[in-house]
């Protein structure tokens, strides 16, 4: 992520991710951020592949959920955000 503009797509789902309450320990599916931010599944898909790196993917009742790996990473990328 770094030294790279986000498009519309990729700040959104950060900005998901970012907003998962630190309570809930398994974090969201790509179909769910695709409803919550109204974009193509496919889309959110690829962009949390390209993130692998800075996420948690647990398999839950049969469906792959990301978060973002630590808690202290998530409140810095939020304040990124509110920088930018």
């Amino acid at each position: 992520m770094k030294d790279q503009k986000l498009s519309a797509v990729e700040l959104a789902v950060l900005q998901t991710l970012i907003a998962l309450p630190s309570r809930e320990k398994s974090g969201i599916s790509a179909q769910l951020i695709a409803e919550t931010i109204d974009e193509d599944e496919y889309e959110i898909e690829e962009v949390l592949e390209k993130w692998y790196e800075f996420l948690v993917k647990k398999e839950i009742d049969g469906e792959v959920c990301y978060s973002i790996y630590h808690p202290s990473c998530r409140d810095w990328l939020g304040q990124q955000i509110n920088l930018g």
